[in-house]
């Protein structure tokens, strides 16, 4: 069975650092103190710039054979105060070694008195170049940290549990137009629309006391955002919370979606538009239709279907070139928004045929419309090449919406009265 010794030996033998544990006795005259190792590790001997092994050192187990007169005045100095109060002295200090002087914290800590045994105190060294490397690694994980939020494309912003922002990151700068120091401390509900600002509150209170870590890109947000200069413009947003120290921190990642959102309205005008006429072309109106008949069906509103079609436009073409039938179909299209209502919806369905959509009409206000647009058209005229007057007139087909209509079957009848109207000598309405 080992012996206490050896017990306590192999407890610090275990420790990560540079340990002794050290008795304190008379000297021989009786007059002052010494102090002997009970127990040292490896590393203890390496603080002191010690090499000889554990073995032979331990047949010298007084502190002051194992130190130089400077380290020992060092311990001479502190150690008898511990003994004395039982209170822990902390220091940093310096060993003047043979080839370097490093830096060491050294903790001197009573050890609790066992009975029958003599106080102790455990002298423990943290050795400081270790730590300032780690410092110094902590430092540049920091710098580097700080570099790949500053070079984000994105906006990076964190908020503390009060919604005030802690970190406002280079990007953010640029796309709220406030300088991190005029913003941080600042609430986050600043950058935001008046009209959500007293809801957020809630939003994020929810979202601290649910499961949910973060919302991934995939269900990013968008919302409208406030610059510096109060002009608003889109954003799309996901956030996480992360706890520190008991308290929820949010960081939010922000990105403008200014030029995404107008890029996207271009290819949208021009799926749905006419590049010769301006006007709306077939699949938008297919879409429109869709909602008018669905308003029909929940709230009674009838609407009406015209179709339009240019008289005689193949000789036209034939006659005086497409560069002027371009010229008559722009002309119609022109005129004929001049008669129509900011609510009604004029189509370019293909060629020379049009087709509008008049929501809350009747047939014979319908009619009515019909009529002017078939006036005014046959009033208009466009130059040829050689100057010549090119007239042109339009035949129109009128269909009011019925309880066992369609969007198709009402297309289909609207088309079946502008072919009535050509039948019967073309510049005509029918229905």
């Amino acid at each position: 069975m080992p012996s206490p010794t050896e017990e306590l030996q192999h407890l610090v033998d275990v420790i990560a650092a540079s340990v002794a544990i050290v008795e304190q006795k008379k000297n021989r005259s009786g007059k002052g103190k010494q102090f002997r190792v009970v127990a040292h590790n490896e590393l203890f001997l390496r603080m002191l710039g010690k090499n000889k092994p554990r073995s032979v050192t331990l047949k010298t187990c007084l502190l002051d054979s194992l130190t130089s007169t400077s380290v020992s005045q060092i311990f001479n100095t502190y150690l008898p105060q511990v003994f004395t109060t039982l209170e822990p002295i902390e220091i940093e200090q310096t060993f003047e070694l043979t080839s370097k002087s490093p830096w060491w914290r050294l903790f001197l800590n009573p050890m609790e008195n066992m009975p029958n045994q003599p106080q102790r105190v455990m002298i423990i060294g943290i050795h400081m170049s270790d730590k300032q490397e780690l410092q110094n690694e902590i430092n540049n994980a920091s710098t580097r940290f700080s570099s790949v939020i500053d070079a984000a494309f994105d906006g990076i912003i964190t908020m503390d549990d009060k919604q005030r922002i802690q970190l406002f990151n280079h990007a953010s700068e640029n796309i709220f137009g406030y300088s991190a120091n005029e913003i941080i401390g600042k609430s986050i509900t600043k950058l935001m629309q008046k009209k959500f600002r007293s809801s957020h509150s809630n939003y994020i209170k929810q979202f601290a006391d649910s499961d949910i870590q973060s919302r991934d890109m995939l269900s990013r947000v968008m919302i409208m955002a406030v610059k510096k200069d109060k002009s608003e413009f889109p954003v799309e947003i996901t956030i996480s919370k992360i706890s520190i120290n008991g308290k929820i921190e949010f960081t939010a990642i922000i990105r403008d979606i200014s030029n995404r959102i107008a890029f996207i309205e271009k290819l949208q005008h021009q799926v749905n538009t006419d590049n010769l006429t301006g006007l709306y072309n077939r699949n938008y109106f297919d879409t429109q239709i869709k909602d008018i008949y669905h308003q029909y069906k929940r709230f009674g509103h009838s609407f009406c279907v015209l179709m339009l079609d240019l008289d005689k436009f193949k000789v036209v073409n034939d006659t005086y070139g497409h560069l002027i039938g371009d010229k008559v179909l722009q002309e119609f299209a022109k005129k004929a928004q001049e008669v129509l209502r900011e609510v009604d919806l004029l189509v370019r369905f293909g060629g020379e045929e049009f087709i509008a959509l008049l929501p809350n009409t009747q047939l014979e206000a319908a009619k009515d419309v019909a009529n002017r647009i078939r006036n005014c058209i046959s009033q208009q005229m466009v130059l040829s090449q050689n100057h010549e007057p090119v007239t042109f007139t339009v035949s129109i087909g009128v269909a009011e919406i019925a309880t066992d209509d369609d969007t198709e079957s009402i297309v289909k009848r609207a088309d079946e009265g502008l072919y009535r109207a050509k039948k019967s000598g073309r510049n005509r309405v029918s229905d």
